[in-house]
């Protein structure tokens, strides 16, 4: 499927593991004894943001379909040790699906490519930075969660600046 391609470029979000607002931190290391890993990076989350975030929908966290709470009760029922997503990964979701189906982001956004000899290491935070997986195999990748409270500039992590844009968008207007 379009949205579970990883050589498009894209933000990381998961509707089977919300994130609540923590930072997803992932360690990869190209395990492969001979080739590269070929990796594509382009806009940040916080441009991403500013450039999509209407068009993709920053809503405020009441608003949604009629149907969504009726789905997140019956999923908390049925799978009661998972957490319901809260509207961040919901707009995370959203995000990463319309980044991969957007052909003229997918080929206009200014782009920078790395490449991972073999047996090296690298750390990424992958929902603040769209990147794209484009060559290599044999990876060996690790996923951490990390909480506001344990980074240096929590008001750089995209969760603070979802919550800004959505208190912007729903601010009074001043008279």
């Amino acid at each position: 499927r379009h949205r579970d391609r990883n050589d498009l470029l894209h933000i990381d979000a998961s509707p089977g593991r919300p994130s609540h607002g923590r930072r997803l931190l992932r360690l990869y290391v190209n395990m492969h004894p001979a080739d590269p890993r070929v990796w594509q990076t382009s806009l940040s989350f916080a441009e991403l943001l500013k450039r999509y975030g209407a068009e993709v929908g920053v809503r405020a966290p009441s608003a949604g379909p009629w149907w969504r709470p009726l789905r997140h009760g019956l999923l908390r029922f049925f799978q009661a040790a998972r957490p319901s997503p809260s509207p961040f990964d919901d707009f995370l979701v959203r995000f990463h699906d319309f980044l991969k189906h957007n052909d003229r982001f997918q080929e206009r956004a200014p782009k920078k490519c790395w490449h991972f000899a073999p047996s090296s290491a690298w750390l990424v935070f992958t929902d603040g930075l769209s990147h794209a997986e484009l060559r290599g195999r044999f990876v060996l990748e690790l996923a951490f969660f990390i909480a506001g409270h344990g980074l240096v500039c929590p008001e750089l992590a995209p969760f603070a600046q979802f919550q800004r844009a959505v208190a912007t968008a729903f601010s009074p207007i001043a008279a």
